[in-house]
């Protein structure tokens, strides 16, 4: 397939996009400033590998909405908050924080919601400003693992929220967010630092390639792709292999049948320092 935009790939027939650059002049802090931190400043190595998948939602399926940054989101506040001992009764609800991210971004609160995607930025507003609705709130009942989740997702993804769904998740704001540097020498130390405490990593990846389109698995773990960032994706776990090497464990949000067995991926070390973009860890306030 040729090399494809952001705006030329919302809406594929396959695989749905959506990520939008954050827009000029967006700060976070920076990873220095989060508790993660402490493990690069101790005496004592990092562990061999994490387990955080363990605490992690099923894979969801947003077909071909826009919505990879409510899942991307969902996936890692669902997952972090479980690994400091604060689980959710069920995980966050990705098309209500892709809505929500949308409402932070348009200018006019009269227009209608598109299927046009969301930046980062938008989505850490909408975790800071309204918080997180559960699936066991949501009216419709449908889980990841719901045969009809993506029909449901694509019929309904422009719904405006109400008020009670807003209202819901206000007890449960993620403040904000930190992040690790695309240029960082300390970029890998770094992602494993944050893995290793608990803190799964939402960033943005080059999806609209061949390799990462195609990826299935067979070929052992998947590489570097690009650097035209385009779909949004949470890092998992790490491990550290006997030659030394380090692959990290993506969680997509492409179903479990169209993109590899199950919907995650081992990564090499080069597709993280060269290919993960934006990478953003999360600060978390009130317990649910």
């Amino acid at each position: 397939m040729k090399k494809k935009q952001f705006q030329d790939v919302i809406g594929h027939p396959v695989h749905g996009f959506g990520l939008m650059p954050d827009p000029p002049g967006t700060v976070y802090r920076t990873f220095a400033h989060h508790p993660a931190s402490r493990l690069l400043k101790s005496a004592s190595p990092l562990p061999r590998e994490s387990h955080n998948v363990l605490y992690a939602p099923p894979v969801w399926n947003q077909g071909g909405t826009s919505s990879c940054v409510g899942h991307g989101f969902a996936c890692q506040v669902t997952t972090t908050l479980a690994c400091l001992g604060r689980p959710l009764p069920s995980p966050a609800v990705p098309r209500t924080i892709y809505a929500l991210s949308r409402s932070v971004s348009r200018a006019d609160p009269s227009t209608p919601l598109v299927d046009s995607g969301a930046s980062p930025a938008a989505g850490a507003a909408a975790l800071g400003r309204w918080g997180i609705v559960l699936e066991s709130e949501d009216d419709e009942g449908l889980t990841a693992e719901s045969p009809e989740y993506c029909d449901h997702l694509e019929a309904h993804v422009n719904d405006e929220l109400t008020l009670d769904e807003v209202e819901i998740g206000s007890d449960r704001t993620v403040v904000g967010f930190n992040s690790i540097p695309d240029d960082s020498p300390d970029k890998l130390p770094q992602y494993q630092a944050s893995l290793a405490s608990g803190h799964p990593i939402s960033t943005a990846v080059d999806a609209g390639c061949d390799k990462f389109q195609a990826y299935d698995g067979s070929g052992g773990p998947l590489d570097y792709c690009g650097d035209e960032p385009d779909h949004f994706v949470c890092v998992l776990d790490y491990r550290i292999e006997d030659d030394g090497s380090v692959l990290f464990l993506l969680q997509n949000s492409w179903g479990t049948e169209l993109w590899t067995p199950g919907g995650r991926a081992w990564v090499t070390s080069e597709f993280v320092r060269r290919g993960c973009f934006g990478s953003l860890v999360a600060n978390l306030e009130s317990t649910p």
